[in-house]
């Protein structure tokens, strides 16, 4: 029996247009722990898809969950914000296909919430649509990939010269993995943490990229740029780059002092092609450097 994978919707207004660019979240009402799962936007005809892998909020046991999906759209009514919430509970279709969400205010009065600038800590799931419209009806017919990107942080219990710095990292990286969820599935847990269990796990998978790059930009405090590394891979569904250095490391002896990039966050650009569409996204692996010096 097929257990819940994503949200195939709809969205009119009072009027009966077409709703586009509206925020849609959906969270899995748990009793104790809500479980946030992916958000998108409307299309320009009101459509929208979203999907997740079922250990999002299903934990692996022989006792797979029937989620509680609260289905949350948000907009803007006469510049004041919005939030009109749907909630459809023990959904057992591996598809919630809602061939129309109707809201209770007219187009006219009604602008989408502006896109935020948002910054992505440490790592995150974008979704990918390669056809120009969403197909309501049919999963089947829509070609949508996810892409992950992530962090990898390394850590050393030792300063790399204990008398004369405490800064404790050593080394970092980050990771991508991409995955066709419709034919093969949102990507799980397990497999992103492209450890040599899940990197046979994605060798299953049919679904690759043509080309993946990964550049790793090194932000002072003001944001600016003051050193960069480029990786790049083609033909597969993973990447990953590890020992990506912080530090330029110039003492020849434990007398000299170590001379460190200054540093104060990293910033990881992905830039993917799936079947020659372009697609680009933008994560901080984390808000501040300073956050890994020890007292």
């Amino acid at each position: 029996m097929p257990i819940n994978r994503g949200i195939i919707g709809h969205v009119e207004w009072k009027d009966n247009l077409p709703a586009k660019n509206i925020k849609v979240s959906v969270i899995e009402r748990d009793l104790i722990f809500p479980d946030q799962l992916p958000s998108t936007r409307t299309d320009s005809d009101g459509n929208f898809i979203i999907t997740y892998n079922p250990d999002q909020y299903s934990p692996k046991s022989i006792f797979k969950e029937n989620p509680d999906l609260e289905i949350i759209l948000e907009y803007n009514k006469n510049n004041i914000p919005k939030k009109t919430k749907f909630l459809y509970k023990n959904v057992k279709d591996e598809w919630l296909i809602l061939e129309c969400l109707k809201l209770d205010d007219l187009s006219k009065e009604c602008t989408p919430i502006p896109e935020e600038n948002e910054v992505y800590m440490g790592e995150n799931i974008f979704t990918i649509n390669l056809k120009d419209s969403i197909d309501v009806h049919t999963p089947e017919n829509n070609d949508i990939w996810e892409v992950y990107i992530g962090s990898i942080l390394e850590y050393s219990p030792k300063s790399i010269i204990a008398e004369q710095t405490t800064l404790k990292i050593n080394s970092w990286g980050g990771k991508a993995i991409v995955a066709d969820v419709i034919a093969e599935g949102s990507i799980s847990k397990e497999e992103k943490k492209l450890n040599d269990k899940a990197i046979k796990l994605l060798e299953k998978r049919k679904a690759v990229f043509d080309e993946m790059s990964l550049l790793f930009n090194w932000l002072d405090k003001d944001g600016k740029i003051i050193h960069d590394s480029l990786y790049s891979e083609s033909n597969k569904n993973f990447m990953k780059v590890e020992d990506v250095s912080i530090f330029i490391p110039k003492p020849t002896s434990r007398t000299e002092i170590t001379e460190f990039l200054p540093v104060d966050r990293l910033e990881i650009q992905c830039r993917v092609i799936i079947k020659g569409k372009i697609k680009e996204f933008k994560i901080i692996s984390m808000d501040s450097i300073q956050n890994l010096m020890l007292s």
